[in-house]
């Protein structure tokens, strides 16, 4: 919820034609007593902006399964209609029972005859701009083909976007849609492609992907190839209980392309991958850039049986795989490796930016929120992560919020600047624990909390532990001092070991939960401006007192004067 597009501040009055399920036959669309029939409509050239009553829509009467609803370029589907309005303004967006429903259940009740494809933009010829558009609809009910060779049949059940080709474009706003029930090999709901290319960047505004299932992509599947380019566009969205073996919500894949899709304002929630990425699932192959974006967007209730709970990110060699993360929740996701996040990167170039986030009651077996993955000779995993807070994560193995793995000659070295762990727990490294054994495993820390963090079985390694890896912390809070290794280097500047007097973790503003520092904590003033990051996790400027605070959040009401000496004497 929060952003809205209104269909009929972009709807003409000229070409509007009146739809029905069950029209009259000699219907010709001018008024509501005398409207068409849907496909009539589209096919109809002079037809340009659609107004579809309430009811069930099915592309065929008949059975055959290649029938969809293709809407042309510069075409307006809208719905929602109770049939009597006069303009688009007069519907009543809200009233569930005039729901205009797209279904692909034709043939017999059962769901496996059902339309490969319910609704298709194909811009492959001409170009679809976002001018076309689909909008107060559900889409529902497609069944792709079961046969892996079969596409595109065997893709995108619910909506099929291409724009492949040289000249391709497939680029239409959808407004205001809800996307169910649908099931494909790949992508679900939806399947975007480019190649050749071609470029895919369909606009989302309020859309809704529930209860979609695929092999990859449950509800979504972006993929472009050959120098295709997919790009989707979402805006107030919401995913939940879509499921895949890969990416139980959407999936990435660029080969020798971009794949850099934008999704801002939304949720996932309890979407479920049987292997690799509970949400989301990126993968970069063969000179690929795969760069999604998402900012003010909650990550709750994801997971995977095997890694990523929530977002799995691969880039092979020569490609990059870099998502972003700028104002995110990730709460009660869980995998076997990294309960919300498992980066991992082949390529050398991809470096996972997260910013102003949370990560909060997360579990795995290692890397409660993260596992950051290194190892072997080919990879190289260097995330960077500023204004985030850790709280509360677990791990039945190791590393109850972050595991580091750059061992087996590769390297993991994440960088962490003003973040804040506290209550997180694991066998080894309640906070973070590295492995770099025959590798290279080297975590930097610059104002950075760490505190109340536990290790059940060496309580030494409660904040951080290792194997053979290193680790400097420069301008930090950490319970029990400097932490020491016993097989690789810690490297301490300035850590201040006095209770920072954090306050419990709760909205003190901003998109995520926070915890304060106490006015006469530790934190106040003691970090290093020229490392410090210029605003906090809220967004609030840096510094507000003589100098920043240590930890991902700056507080606006203490005193230069509240600590003395950074050592913590008084």
């Amino acid at each position: 919820a929060g952003f809205e597009m209104d269909a009929a501040g972009v709807a003409g009055a000229a070409g509007v034609w009146r739809v029905r399920p069950n029209p009259t036959a000699a219907g010709h669309g001018t008024t509501w007593g005398s409207a068409m029939a849907l496909q009539t409509a589209l096919n109809d050239p002079s037809c340009e902006q659609l107004w579809l009553a309430r009811g069930l829509y099915t592309p065929t009467s008949g059975a055959d399964r290649s029938i969809s609803f293709h809407i042309r370029p510069g075409v307006e589907v809208l719905g929602h209609f109770a049939g009597t309005e006069t303009d688009p303004g007069q519907r009543k967006l809200d009233e569930s029972s005039w729901e205009t429903a797209l279904s692909g259940e034709i043939g017999t009740s059962v769901q496996t005859d059902n339309s490969y494809h319910v609704v298709v933009f194909d811009g492959t010829s001409n170009p679809i701009s976002p001018d076309t558009m689909l909008a107060d609809v559900t889409v529902t009910k497609g069944f792709s083909s079961t046969d892996a060779y079969d596409y595109p049949n065997n893709a995108g059940a619910g909506v099929f976007c291409d724009g492949s080709g040289s000249a391709g474009r497939c680029s239409p706003t959808l407004s205001n849609v809800r996307i169910t029930d649908n099931t494909a090999l790949n992508g679900g709901g939806m399947f975007n492609v480019a190649a050749n290319g071609g470029q895919s960047q369909p606009q989302l505004w309020s859309a809704e992907f529930r209860n979609n299932t695929a092999l990859k992509g449950g509800a979504m599947f972006n993929a472009a190839t050959k120098f295709g380019r997919v790009n989707p566009i979402l805006i107030s969205y919401d995913f939940a209980d879509n499921s895949a073996v890969y990416g139980g919500a959407i999936y990435n894949e660029a080969d020798e392309a971009t794949i850099s899709p934008v999704l801002i304002g939304g949720t996932f929630f309890d979407n479920s991958a049987t292997q690799l990425g509970g949400a989301v699932y990126n993968k970069a192959s063969t000179s690929a850039w795969v760069d999604p974006n998402f900012t003010n967007t909650r990550f709750s209730s994801n997971s995977a049986t095997q890694a990523g709970g929530a977002v799995y990110s691969l880039g092979e060699v020569g490609s990059t795989s870099r998502p972003e993360f700028h104002n995110v929740d990730f709460y009660l996701n869980d995998a076997n490796l990294g309960g919300a996040l498992f980066n991992a990167d082949v390529g050398n170039f991809g470096a996972v930016v997260v910013e102003r986030a949370t990560f909060r009651a997360n579990h795995a077996v290692d890397g409660g929120a993260i596992y950051n993955y290194g190892k072997g000779s080919n990879y190289s995993t260097d995330p960077a992560l500023v204004n985030v807070t850790f709280h509360g994560n677990s791990a039945s193995g190791n590393g109850g919020a972050v595991y580091n793995d750059g061992s087996d000659y590769g390297a993991a070295n994440p960088r962490f600047s003003n973040a804040t762990f506290s209550n997180n727990s694991a066998r080894h490294g309640g906070a973070i624990y590295s492995n770099g054994h025959n590798g290279n495993s080297h975590t930097t820390l610059n104002n950075v909390i760490l505190w109340q963090n536990m290790a059940s079985q060496d309580a030494g390694t409660a904040q951080m532990g290792d194997n053979d890896a290193d680790a400097t912390l420069n301008d930090s809070i950490v319970e029990g001092g400097c932490p020491v290794s016993a097989q690789g280097t810690i490297t301490c500047s300035n850590v201040i070991s006095i209770d920072p007097q954090l306050g419990p973790l709760a909205d003190n503003g901003g998109f995520t939960l926070t915890r304060l520092p106490g006015a006469s904590g530790s934190a106040i003033d003691a970090g290093n401006d020229s490392t410090c990051a210029t605003v906090d996790q809220r967004g609030t400027a840096r510094p507000q007192g003589a100098h920043c605070d240590i930890g991902a959040v700056e507080s606006t009401g203490q005193v230069s004067s509240d600590i003395i000496f950074q050592n913590g004497f008084e």
